[in-house]
């Protein structure tokens, strides 16, 4: 009877006991972390490395949405350009030839320069503009329910690590006695077969070997599990392999009712942050087809142009020169332009 009720106690501890908890020494205790899982999941979020990634993608498209609400207003160009111009050969007779000029004489070149600044304001795109900033509130979406993935799975891996560790300290006892009833029980039968103890059996001796081998393999099966729940708190919260984490919480009965298997599939479906980034990312495919048909068409805008040009001679060929306007002159003009890129393939 007391073989059998060690046999129960090491089965129970066996199945149950998910990792093995050592002693802390003081060097480890002055690197401990002690933190209950709402605290520990602050602290990863805050910390780790996969969650700056999530928060830098919201903010990457972000960017591209305030990019997008600026595709309205007018886009202004500044453009210099500098050159300079050989001198007129004697006799010229100015039709713009190119014998026409002295190439040689490069010590006679004269500088000129020209600034012109120019406005684009689109009247109509055909939908390119609220196509494109709806595509990158779509992003953003999708960003965002990204992040919210990430959260989840941080959350999820935290707290399988974090419960591992809480069923440590609750099955730590279990496991010493375990470990005291199977030393007893087996100095007990040794101590019938040394003394030739009728009562001594050999297959009770065997299967008690038995037990003790298996439950020592279970035990580092157990200490394994340990180390890896520890090493998943440690790089959920961006913590060395140095350090120890004390998780400050106790099991206890869930203080809710079960609803149906079916409201939790209606809440699943409706909040999933995995469906929501694939019914966001479906729908920027979409606009990404819209923006695409809106491309073929061409956009109406308002352009203004102003332009100065300056040389220091007086005198460049008022008819077919090098430089456009090279009689230190102004010009300016407005009117309504269509720009179409015919980029069918």
């Amino acid at each position: 009877m007391a073989l059998r009720l060690l046999v129960l106690v090491l089965a129970l501890v066996g199945s149950s006991a998910l990792a093995v908890e050592s002693k802390p020494t003081p060097a480890a205790e002055a690197k401990t972390v002690r933190c209950d899982f709402r605290t520990c999941l602050q602290r990863a979020f805050a910390r780790s490395p996969l969650m700056h990634a999530a928060v830098l993608g919201v903010d990457a498209y972000e960017a591209k949405l305030a990019e997008a609400k600026t595709a309205a207003y007018p886009k202004f160009e500044l453009t210099g350009f500098i050159s300079a111009v050989p001198p007129l050969r004697s006799g010229s007779t100015h039709t713009a030839s190119l014998s026409d000029f002295e190439w040689s004489r490069v010590g006679e070149y004269t500088p000129v320069g020209q600034v012109s600044f120019t406005m684009a304001q689109p009247l109509f795109t055909f939908g390119k503009i609220s196509t494109l900033k709806r595509l990158a509130l779509a992003g953003v979406d999708v960003a965002h329910a990204t992040q919210r993935v990430a959260e989840d799975e941080m959350r999820f891996q935290l707290a399988r690590a974090f419960w591992a560790l809480v069923m440590v300290r609750e099955m730590r006892d279990m496991i010493d006695d375990g470990k005291r009833l199977l030393s007893e029980q087996r100095d007990k039968v040794e101590a019938q077969r040394d003394t030739n103890d009728e009562r001594f059996n050999q297959s009770d001796y065997l299967r008690l070997q038995i037990l003790a081998a298996d439950f020592e393999d279970k035990v580092r099966t157990i200490e394994r599990t340990r180390m890896q729940a520890l090493d998943g708190m440690r790089m959920a919260m961006a913590e060395g392999t140095d350090v120890e984490v004390e998780p400050l919480a106790e099991f206890a009965p869930p203080a809710f009712a079960v609803a149906p298997v079916e409201a939790y599939e209606v809440l699943a479906a409706a909040n999933a942050p995995r469906l929501l980034a694939m019914r966001q990312g479906t729908r920027a495919r979409l606009l990404q087809v819209d923006l695409a048909r809106a491309n073929l068409w061409p956009d109406l805008l308002v352009v203004a142009r102003a332009a100065y040009t300056k040389t220091t001679a007086s005198d460049t060929s008022a008819t077919g020169t090098l430089a456009s306007n090279p009689n230190n002159t102004a010009s300016s003009g407005a009117g309504l332009a269509v720009r179409w890129s015919l980029d069918l393939f």
